[in-house]
């Protein structure tokens, strides 16, 4: 159904498999062991497969409140209306929580958000310490 979600997913898998962890893994191998940057390499990995898994999220989630919205919708008849007691959540989210672009927006407003704190955690304190060749 929504096949923009499932070619960034599947592209995001191959550009992490095939580019990031070869470099990110043959730098730490074939480089000088007196640089000190080889945790560098780690944090690009993990970031890349937690934007990996982030696009996954993001298409099951889209999938799972389009089949609530529909079962929502499937259900939806006069007398529901006139019953106050009960809501329309996903009716009323679906310009919202509904709508791809309109998360997707968000979750890169989020990502750039904490990216930048953590960029700026590990450039400014300079807080790891490498105890042979573990990340602390």
């Amino acid at each position: 159904r929504k096949p923009n979600m499932v070619i960034s997913f599947c592209i995001s898998c191959l550009f992490t498999i095939t580019i990031i962890m070869p470099l990110c893994y043959g730098w730490e191998i074939f480089s000088n062991k007196e640089l000190d940057t080889e945790h560098y390499g780690y944090i690009i990995i993990l970031y890349s497969i937690a934007a990996t898994f982030i696009i996954g999220f993001w298409r099951s989630w889209h999938v799972w409140f389009d089949a609530k919205y529909k079962m929502e919708a499937a259900t939806n008849t006069w007398a529901k209306h006139l019953d106050s007691s009960e809501t329309d959540l996903f009716t009323k989210h679906k310009n919202t929580f509904g709508n791809s672009k309109w998360t997707k927006k968000w979750l890169i407003f989020i990502a750039v958000i904490l990216t930048s704190i953590f960029v700026g955690v590990i450039f400014g304190l300079k807080a790891f310490v490498v105890i042979e060749g573990i990340v602390c």
